[in-house]
């Protein structure tokens, strides 16, 4: 399926990107086969890094990942869970989320529930900004090992403006992606 879409994509100077959030074994084969993927694994092994203080897991996974793939930190689904299955073991899985839950700025269960058209084992309804805790200082250096690992950074409009989850949205829509229920900062202007 994908030889013949990328034959038909190649006639117009497209390139094939598939997004598969499944186990990270699945879009390794695809990537050897020369179609770039996404590190979709990448997410939640930094936030288990710095919540934890443990790189060894993000270290393996670096010395591992192909260059022919997309990084990210955060896309209109949150933070994915499923693609980080094996690479951290369950109960490293358990301690990031539950770090979420306790610590990232307005990440609550329920809204990655069900309830918010969510389910949470596939991701946690929240912006990168927030799963910090709204920490410039761990979100900039989040951003460096997104940038300098293997790969093509690529920064989801949301996360280039460090949007924060806004939970009245999310309350008031029942909607959990987080492209609708996200702000930026306000500038202020200098007056010269």
């Amino acid at each position: 399926m994908l030889e013949s879409i990328s034959s038909e994509a190649e006639k117009h100077q497209l390139t094939v990107l598939p997004e598969i959030h499944e186990h990270y074994t699945l879009p390794r084969k695809v990537s050897e086969h020369g179609y770039y993927t996404y590190d979709f694994a990448l997410p939640m092994l930094i936030l288990y890094t710095l919540f934890k203080g443990d790189a060894m897991n993000l270290l393996n996974w670096l010395a591992a990942s192909p260059m022919h793939q997309f990084t990210t930190l955060d896309t209109h689904d949150g933070i994915g869970i499923v693609d980080v299955k094996d690479v951290l073991n369950d109960q490293q899985i358990d301690f990031t989320t539950k770090q979420l839950y306790e610590h990232g700025s307005n990440v609550k269960k329920v809204y990655s529930s069900a309830t918010y058209n969510n389910l949470d084992i596939y991701q946690i309804n929240t912006t990168y900004y927030s799963a910090l805790g709204e920490d410039n200082r761990a979100y900039l250096l989040a951003r460096a090992l997104q940038i300098f690992a293997p790969g093509i950074p690529q920064i989801y409009y949301v996360g280039l403006l460090a949007g924060k989850t806004i939970l009245s949205c999310l309350r008031r829509l029942k909607k959990g992606a987080t492209s609708i229920a996200t702000t930026t900062p306000k500038v202020k202007s200098r007056k010269k």
